[in-house]
């Protein structure tokens, strides 16, 4: 959570090759203990099993105003909020010519 304001701030210190490249190797790093988990095949039987319960988790959200309501926001977040972030560093180069240490800032 608070990854993205540190990188702000390398970005501000250093520029934005070191910013992004620490946060890269963070990443990674996080990524890392994951790696030695190994993938269980599944029977045709659990494929049925997990079909229907996603089934039945659609019909349950479809049937809930609230939850459709959420599922909705979210998606409406990923659809055009997550465009805006990632236009950013366009608009603090271009429009507010601070570049990358008013974008990290």
């Amino acid at each position: 959570m608070i990854g993205p304001s540190i990188t702000g701030i390398l970005i501000a210190a250093f520029g934005g090759t070191t910013g992004f490249g620490l946060a890269a190797v963070a990443s990674c790093a996080a990524a890392g203990p994951l790696q030695p988990h190994p993938v269980r095949r599944t029977s045709a039987e659990r494929w049925t099993r997990h079909a229907s319960q996603l089934i039945e988790g659609l019909r349950f959200v479809g049937n809930n105003f609230v939850f459709a309501s959420l599922i909705s926001l979210a998606l409406f977040n990923a659809m055009f909020g997550l465009s805006y972030i990632t236009l950013l560093p366009v608009y603090a180069d271009q429009y507010s010519g601070t570049g990358s240490t008013g974008y990290g800032l």
